[in-house]
């Protein structure tokens, strides 16, 4: 399944208080649209702003997760002689930020930019000069991939005499004939402990310094591949645990540049007697931020935890490496099945230091409980591993990313959570680690996640990474699309076809085709599956054109690039554009007419629909964009399918 659609609420507190709430990636220009979209009715239609009274926005997002929204106010007023001002506390003035959100005032105009934001909420107070009154509050999406999150770093001096008694940068070596008196003096315990143990010759380096290179951003992944942004974000791991209190970390880093390192959070649960699912803190990763400077950082750790490091760029062949040393830090160790063996995946699970293991493939990341993987994968490591990677590139493979060598060194990552039995998010996927719900039985068993369910289970959360938006990811796909590479998996692995075993064969030509109805308007996203899956039954067989769907997306990703640069990203939201658009694109790439196929699905069904697939989508077809669509399907002068593809099923093609 897919997470619920963010909400921000925006609680306007004056003589009058009203929370309006705009979904992600809505624009909403006037108040009264807000209220008639949730049905929010405070008790009047204006809003009072009154000399010497401070008002106060007060910005909290529902389900955990910070983004980079811009809002203002007011967009018009009804008396000309009133200002308002923006009021900072220390807390403001101490994050202002040139390049994120813009908080715009009128008459005069100002603006204003914060980084902060607190752990579930952002302040900004305001004051009004006169009394106003303000017909109408806005606010627009701005930037909306661009998250926000608190950072926690503390910058505290280190006295020069504690550095002094060493003799390189990384704090790895001491000068000739230190004193163990001299050492007893340093004033930082991790300091100490640290010329004690190199003055012994017994610090272990392992883990604890490392050389890092810059990866791929998921936000620049994601506009090469026209797809979400759901690869990792902690790929950069350390295999190291900080523990709560002051720690020192040494960063050899270019001069002037800032680099973050991450700690999440992999335990949280929902407060005691709240359902998992109604969490109010949402189902997302949350995470503690620390931004480190070239040198000796000494910084407060908020909540102990695993350390990744934040080293992205959208040119990362450009970038420098960095080098890390997290002083005296508890090694926790991380798998690598492309370099260890299942004796060190259990030696890692034998001397865990936190409660998650972390291991990487080719093309897969988990962060799993230690108990677990002890109890389903004790002695397979490499298995599990492995069998993970394969279900992924084989995505890669009906996706064309391996035929036309476009398969990311970026990694997926599949995690435990606490909060519902399995999603995807931002961060990856998300597997339930408790009761009800529990899932990693399933997908910590190297044997069962190539199999039944569990296959099914993992690839459709990993289809919802690669779904194609919005060319195969248009309104009423979300649960269908993806489902097109997890049929494609689980089939590759001997798994019988879900729509075989559940008759949707049948049931979409009684539903759909017989009905003449939109394959949109039928509930039964299997059903709505089926056409989808014939193409490909089609092709791969009678139609002897196995690249149909690696050069049909291939085509989508080339087009993706050229629109990017035309409309910055600004999609259309009618579905039934991407889905003409799909037609035409089907018809090129395999140089087959299939007007009639897919006219026996609806898909030039003509009229308004409306309806909902996480969130609401209005889909408006006129005979003008259908009669245009199959001139041009006609002008290419394509040969008609060899046999009527809608009969297909999986067990009448050969």
């Amino acid at each position: 399944m897919k997470t619920k659609l963010l909400k921000l609420c925006i609680v306007v507190f004056s003589t009058m208080s009203a929370t309006i709430c705009a979904q992600d990636n809505n624009v909403v220009d006037k108040l009264s649209d807000v209220w008639e979209y949730y049905g929010v009715k405070p008790a009047g239609s204006k809003m009072d702003f009154q000399k010497g009274r401070p008002g106060m926005f007060k910005v909290f997002f529902q389900n955990g997760t910070f983004r980079n929204y811009m809002f203002g106010l007011p967009k018009s007023i009804i008396t000309t002689k009133g200002t308002y001002e923006l009021v900072n506390d220390s807390v403001f003035l101490e994050r202002l930020d040139k390049t994120l959100l813009p908080i715009y005032s009128t008459s005069p105009e100002k603006s204003l930019t914060f980084k902060f934001i607190s752990d579930n909420e952002l302040r900004i107070k305001y004051e009004v000069s006169q009394g106003m009154r303000v017909e109408e509050v806005w606010f627009r999406v701005n930037y909306p991939e661009n998250f926000l999150e608190q950072d926690n770093s503390i910058s505290k001096e280190i006295p020069q005499s504690d550095l002094a008694l060493f003799s390189d940068p990384m704090l790895l070596k001491l000068n000739r004939n230190v004193s163990s008196e001299s050492i007893q003096k340093i004033s930082i315990p991790q300091l100490r402990i640290l010329a004690t143990e190199l003055k012994n010759k017994s610090y272990k380096v392992t883990h604890r310094v490392t050389e890092f290179e810059a990866k791929l951003s998921p936000e620049a992944l994601g506009k090469q591949l026209v797809i979400g942004n759901g690869y990792s974000r902690y790929e950069q791991i350390t295999g190291i645990y900080l523990s709560q209190g002051q720690q020192v970390v040494v960063a050899e880093i270019p001069e002037g540049k800032e680099i973050k390192i991450l700690i999440p959070n992999w335990e949280r649960r929902a407060p005691e007697g709240i359902d998992p699912s109604k969490d109010p803190d949402g189902w997302g990763l949350k995470r503690d931020v620390y931004t480190l400077k070239n040198g000796v950082n000494l910084i407060e750790i908020k909540s102990g935890g695993l350390v990744y490091v934040d080293y992205f760029s959208e040119t990362p062949q450009k970038e420098p490496k960095i080098k890390l040393h997290f002083v005296n830090g508890k090694v926790n160790g991380y798998f690598d099945a492309t370099k260890h063996s299942n004796k060190d995946w259990n030696y890692l699970i034998d001397n865990a230091v936190y409660p998650i293991i972390d291991a990487v493939g080719k093309h897969i990341q988990i962060a799993y409980p230690v108990e677990d993987c002890k109890k389903y994968a004790y002695g397979k490591g490499v298995q599990l591993i492995e069998n993970y990677d394969q279900l992924v590139k084989r995505q890669y493979e009906i996706m064309g990313l391996e035929k036309y060598n476009r398969i990311p060194k970026n990694r997926i990552l599949s995690r435990v959570n606490y909060n519902y039995y399995m999603f995807r998010d931002r961060d990856g996927i998300a597997y339930m680690g408790t009761k009800p719900g529990y899932a990693m039985a399933m997908v910590a068993d190297p044997n069962k996640v190539i199999k039944g369910d569990p296959c099914w289970g993992f690839s459709h959360e990993v289809g919802h990474v690669h779904q194609l938006f919005p060319y195969f990811s248009w309104g009423g796909l979300t649960e269908v699309s993806n489902n097109i590479y997890t049929l494609y998996v689980t089939k590759s692995f001997g798994n019988k076809s879900r729509i075989m075993q559940q008759d949707n064969y049948s049931k979409s030509r009684k539903d759909i085709i017989e009905k003449k109805i939109s394959y949109l308007q039928d509930p039964d996203v299997f059903n709505r599956l089926v056409p989808f899956w014939q193409l490909h039954l089609y092709f791969t067989n009678v139609g002897a054109n196995s690249d149909f769907y690696p050069d049909l997306f291939e085509a989508f990703r080339r087009q993706g690039e050229e629109e990017l640069k035309s409309n910055n990203g600004k999609w259309g939201n009618n579905p039934a554009i991407y889905q003409l658009n799909f037609v035409k694109k089907a018809c090129e790439v395999s140089k087959t007419d299939l007007t009639e196929f897919f006219d026996k699905y609806g898909f030039f069904y003509v009229g308004w629909l409306e309806y909902e697939d996480y969130g609401k989508h209005r889909y408006i077809m006129t005979q003008e964009m259908v009669d245009k669509c199959k001139e041009e399907i006609q002008k290419m002068n394509l040969p008609k399918p060899k046999i009527d593809i809608s009969t297909l099923t999986d067990n009448n093609i050969k």
